[in-house]
């Protein structure tokens, strides 16, 4: 699954958003619990305008790690596009709650996350 993410995320960054969102849902057949993969693949539904697959993966994504801020971002972005503001809001603000407690308990740990040390938060915005 990994080897998988790091593929979408190369074609990601390359802007070949179709071909990103297929190696998250390749990666997602291994492993359909990890929430970066679901928000990696949110992100590039939302930039295909794929709003309502995106919002699923979101929600997944937060359901799977809500004390990640960027699954509450991925959600509040395909709420955003859905038109669905005061949603998108009450999302940006459980994003960055959920950031101020990340950085939080990174200060206690040196400034690491559990992501950072994954590769998970690797540029590019996205995992």
């Amino acid at each position: 699954a990994d080897r998988l993410r790091r593929r979408g995320n190369v074609a990601f960054n390359k802007g070949a958003v179709g071909r990103a969102a297929g190696f998250y849902t390749r990666a997602l057949a291994c492993d359909p619990t990890d929430a970066l993969l679901h928000s990696n693949r949110s992100i590039a539904l939302s930039e295909m305008g794929a709003l309502h697959a995106s919002l699923a993966d979101a929600d997944e994504a937060v359901r799977l790690d809500g004390s990640w801020h960027r699954a509450h971002a991925r959600r509040a972005l395909a709420l955003a596009g859905l038109g669905r503001h005061a949603e998108a809001a009450r999302a940006y603000a459980a994003a960055a709650q959920a950031e101020e407690s990340e950085a939080a308990g990174a200060e206690g740990r040196g400034g690491t996350s559990a992501y950072s040390q994954s590769g998970g938060d690797s540029g590019g915005g996205h995992g």
